[in-house]
């Protein structure tokens, strides 16, 4: 994953992400796909956000499974 795109996700995801802990994979899923669409909006290529993950929906999955809340500055 490019730099960029790494603090791309992580950004986003601190953004967006749920408060509290959950392991909804409808949740996930849309989140994902959200994000994806975020990416292109904001000039990144899919593959950018994704090249160094399996899987953005199970990276999405883990981090609301172990969320404790809080944004990104």
């Amino acid at each position: 994953m490019s730099t960029r795109g790494l603090n791309f996700l992580h950004r986003w995801m601190a953004k967006h992400l749920p408060s509290h802990a959950s392991n909804d994979p409808a949740l996930a899923t849309a989140l994902s796909d959200r994000l994806i669409s975020d990416a292109e909006r904001a000039g990144f290529s899919p593959w950018e956000v994704q090249e160094e993950v399996d899987s953005v929906f199970a990276v999405i999955l883990a981090a609301m499974a172990n969320t404790e809340g809080g944004h990104a500055d």
